[in-house]
């Protein structure tokens, strides 16, 4: 390989590609973003546009035999097309800057500009072909986190590949060398996935508990999770205050299992006490502090409402109130949503206007298909 020409390069690169499709960066319940875009910048900085082309469809059609997932025919077309896109315009692009580039600066201008501009039309391609395809995005706080190590690994690789101004290079050493980062953020998103996954699978352990114990309507949860969501978007709220309503949604009401049987007790337990058991439950576990501010309505600090991106613990609880409120009149078939609206509108002056709005919106669009 180190005395290659450059066609023997476009096989070892295509290979490459083909083993890197293999392998992601996993985005829990998010895109998963291959390692063979790392390899594409080598290919399409390194190699004539004609061989960068031939490589990256080569690679990206011998990944679409060889993966696993999606196990339908179609769906590994719609991948396969989606790739090679992807690759496709970010060949041209380096290959375009490259030439505009090539009479005003000197051969590391060359290189960098072209990667700039080929790392930036890459995340642009990308998303717009997820757009197509109505695939989920990749532009979330972690999927950014993923670009910017797949990214930086793949401008690593492709520099050391080409030769410097005085003609030395190190060759196909230089993308094995630099390659290594980029394994290193691999396992550490495959560790990252897998403690998401845990993370999830005990908030759903723990959120279907009064349920199954016969204290709470099936499904409640989740419903009142899904509705809470659609408002938070409706009132355009950030990632970080979604994900922490998610996990209130789902858990504000566990800590029915602490508390006395209503038979025993003569009367029901009023929510009050619900939220705040549910809250005392949750406030000991770290990850679920916000949670559980969210749930009994409490202040945050400074810095955790800085994480929400400007949204307070008022408006976050109101939401979960609101559409727990909700699905407790629609989901036994009690009331019907135009009955249930009228219902929580004689309570106005619990929530503030723009979440009861916000309810009101979500819910004429979802509700009448749910109940």
């Amino acid at each position: 390989a180190g005395a290659s020409d450059g066609w023997v390069d476009c096989i070892i690169f295509a290979g490459a590609i083909g083993v890197g499709e293999l392998f992601v960066l996993v985005l829990y319940g998010e895109a998963e973003l291959p390692l063979a875009y790392a390899v594409v910048l080598v290919v399409a900085s390194g190699l004539p546009a004609d061989a960068a082309l031939v490589a990256v469809v080569a690679g990206h059609t011998l990944a679409a035999v060889a993966r696993l997932r999606p196990a339908d025919r179609s769906g590994r077309l719609s991948v396969l097309v989606r790739r090679v896109a992807v690759s496709g315009a970010t060949v041209l692009a380096i290959e375009g800057a490259e030439r505009l580039i090539d009479d005003t600066g000197g051969a590391r201008t060359i290189a960098m500009g072209g990667l700039v501009v080929g790392m930036v039309v890459m995340v642009a391609a990308d998303q717009v072909t997820r757009t197509m395809f109505r695939r989920v995005g990749s532009l979330s706080a972690r999927g950014i986190t993923a670009w910017a190590a797949r990214l930086s690994s793949g401008a690593l690789m492709a520099l050391g590949f080409r030769p410097d101004p005085g003609g030395a290079g190190v060759g196909l050493w230089g993308p094995l060398l630099f390659s290594i980062p980029l394994w290193f953020a691999w396992y550490s998103f495959v560790r990252l996935d897998a403690i998401q996954r845990t993370y999830e699978q005990t908030i759903d352990a723990l959120s279907g508990a009064p349920e199954r114990g016969g204290l709470g309507v099936p499904g409640h949860a989740a419903r009142v999770a899904a509705l809470a969501d659609a408002v938070a978007v409706e009132l355009d709220l950030g990632e970080g205050a979604r994900r922490d309503l998610d996990a209130a949604a789902r858990l504000h009401h566990v800590g029915q299992v602490t508390l006395d049987d209503p038979e025993v007790l003569g009367r029901p337990n009023s929510p009050a006490e619900v939220a705040a058991m549910s809250a005392a439950m949750l406030r000991d576990l770290g990850p679920l502090a916000a949670a559980a501010a969210i749930v009994a309505g409490e202040p945050l600090s400074a810095s955790d409402e800085a994480r929400w991106h400007g949204a307070h613990v008022r408006v976050l609880s109101q939401v979960l109130k609101a559409t727990s409120a909700f699905d407790d009149l629609t989901a036994i078939g009690q009331h019907d949503v135009a009955d249930a609206l009228a219902v929580l509108g004689r309570a106005e002056g619990t929530y503030d206007s723009e979440v009861r709005d916000a309810r009101a919106r979500v819910t004429a669009r979802l509700a009448p298909t749910s109940v």
